[in-house]
């Protein structure tokens, strides 16, 4: 892995280790070192981002298309496979993303998933109890509000998770 240092960066890395070499042995230098050479800045992850903001244009729009338009049927359904294939792909990225993260991280995501799980099944075993005896819950209620539970689920987990390894 080639790692490019800016001009100033040597020149610091250098003044540096000429003054901490009076002063300590060769493994705090190459400590110090490692560290100047393995700081990297973090990057936005473009491909996510552009992903995320696809799914969300085709998830507004499509389901914009979906309920206000009179399409046929095999449009409709085309659309609707469309906008899941778009949240798949950001699946997909989200857990490319995770892999790539340290292991504190990665500890932190997944305890925020063992909380939202949980809870996005009580939230639909309960959704699916009330709607066997309320005639018009389905009107109010829909699967969309689960599937928007379950990212808020998942965004209490996030924070529980990341204040307690804080």
């Amino acid at each position: 892995m080639k790692v490019w240092l800016t001009n100033s960066q040597v020149c610091l890395t250098i003044c540096k280790l000429y003054c901490i070499l009076l002063q300590t042995n060769q493994t705090q230098i190459d400590e110090l070192l490692m560290e100047q050479t393995t700081q990297k800045k973090k990057k936005p992850d473009i491909i996510y981002m552009g992903a995320s903001l696809i799914y969300f244009i085709m998830f507004f729009k499509g389901r914009h298309l979906l309920v206000e338009s009179d399409l046929p049927m095999g449009l409709k359904v085309g659309i609707s496979i469309l906008i899941v294939l778009s949240f798949i792909t950001l699946l997909f990225l989200s857990v490319l993303r995770i892999r790539k993260r340290d292991e504190l991280e990665r500890r932190i995501q997944f305890e925020a998933l063992l909380i939202a799980f949980p809870m996005t099944v009580i939230f639909l075993f309960t959704f699916s109890q009330l709607e066997l005896f309320i005639p018009y819950f389905r009107d109010d209620w829909t699967y969309l509000h689960v599937t928007a539970f379950a990212v808020v689920f998942y965004y209490v987990g996030l924070i529980l998770a990341r204040t307690r390894y804080s």
